[in-house]
């Protein structure tokens, strides 16, 4: 007996073939397992470098925060400096004016020893009327005297004086009559001019 298969049996399917490739000679698994590796390195690179990125920028963060802070130390430094350089300025100045006030009180121009040398010295008949002392040191006073003679004598025991270093000169004297406690007294106007050479460090 004869069987005879009168159905049409169908090609198996294949798949296309682009350019030159023969897609129905490509093992779907071995595709399989390279994706699935593929994955696999791709996430363990991830991984990696995304905790490679995340500690650089932890080292970033900690950088700027250092930096920060080194430039308000800085910053402090600087007031600090600027604040000593002040106090030194500040010190220099009081020290130069220390020296400036020492310097006045060992040459200060006080005339009251000098005005004391010429009380002692004057006589009772001699007696002053003006006195002036200029900035140059100079001495110039006016008097007068019931004896001519005593103003001599004043000038002469005044110029002994370290004070005056003999510089006392008799530059004007005249005789007026001047009424004195109702009385009509002769007396003797003088003008005496000079120099102060020491106001009293002898």
């Amino acid at each position: 007996m004869i069987e005879i298969n009168l159905l049409q049996q169908k090609d198996p399917f294949r798949l296309p073939v682009i350019a030159g490739m023969d897609l129905n000679e490509i093992s779907f698994k071995g595709c399989i397992a390279v994706y699935i590796l593929f994955l696999i390195g791709e996430y363990g690179i991830n991984t990696y470098y995304t905790k490679e990125i995340k500690s650089n920028r932890n080292q970033v963060e900690k950088l700027r925060k250092d930096n920060a802070k080194l430039k308000r130390e800085l910053k402090g430094n600087k007031e600090i400096k600027a604040k000593l350089q002040s106090y030194n300025n500040q010190i220099s100045k009081l020290k130069e004016r220390s020296s400036q006030v020492q310097k006045i009180l060992d040459f200060r121009k006080n005339p009251l020893k000098v005005l004391e040398r010429m009380g002692r010295t004057i006589t009772e008949d001699v007696w002053i009327n003006k006195l002036l002392i200029d900035e140059s040191d100079n001495i110039k006073f006016e008097g007068e005297s019931t004896n001519y003679k005593s103003i001599g004598e004043f000038i002469t025991k005044a110029n002994e004086a370290a004070y005056f270093g003999s510089s006392l000169n008799l530059k004007d004297s005249k005789t007026e009559d001047k009424n004195y406690d109702s009385q009509q007294v002769r007396v003797e106007k003088f003008k005496v001019e000079g120099k102060i050479k020491n106001y009293g460090r002898f």
